[in-house]
């Protein structure tokens, strides 16, 4: 279904980079080698090789998209986080981008840099872009597995014309997902961690 949206910008993330090579990363945690290994067994070889063709960055005209952080060389596998979000500004600064979509740690935040260099982070409701001066990193949280102990699904949405970027958490059928992750004998603790948002 993702695959068929037109206009949709879809980049690779570390999961679907592990899945779509078909191996195992050994240094993964337990339960992430046990959702590829079960994920890599419900695709073909076709649908694996159409994620690891996803891109790994997208780019606007001040903008730019990754799965994990904009200062890592793969895009997909570094953190923003305490220790590197100054070095993750940087990085945008230096190629004068405003704003880096991102996501990786599951958790609704924004790190803004304002004009005179003061750093905050936050969880908006809703974000001015394209400030003159600011430069930001969003991270709209996760749909699939919030780990910020909400359970509901977290995402944010960018209006294009207004320049403001909004977040949102919703309901869904969380018992309907916790019994499939059950009923496909995948452990335990991937049921667990979704009920308990973390």
């Amino acid at each position: 279904m993702i695959a068929s949206l037109p206009h949709a910008i879809l980049l690779r993330g570390n999961h679907d980079d592990l899945v779509g090579s078909g191996e195992i990363d050994p240094s993964v945690n337990r339960f992430a080698r046990e959702a590829i290994a079960w994920t890599i067994e419900q695709l073909n070889a076709e649908e694996r090789a159409w994620l690891r063709q996803l891109v790994v960055d997208a780019r606007g005209e001040s903008w730019v998209a990754v799965h994990g952080s904009p200062c890592c060389p793969d895009r997909f596998s570094g953190y923003v986080y305490e220790l590197t979000y100054e070095s993750n500004l940087d990085t945008l600064a230096a190629a004068r981008d405003a704003v880096c979509f991102h996501g990786h740690s599951h958790i609704q935040f924004v790190y803004l840099r304002t004009a005179d260099g003061t750093v905050r982070k936050s969880a908006p409701a809703s974000l001015k872009l394209f400030v003159p001066d600011e430069i930001a990193l969003v991270n709209p949280g996760s749909v699939g597995q919030p780990r910020d102990g909400d359970p509901r699904t977290a995402f944010a949405v960018w209006d294009r014309k207004a320049n403001t970027v909004t977040f949102h958490r919703e309901e869904y059928a969380l018992e309907e997902t916790l019994q499939a992750i059950r009923a496909a004998g995948l452990a335990e603790d991937l049921a667990l961690r979704l009920e308990i948002g973390r």
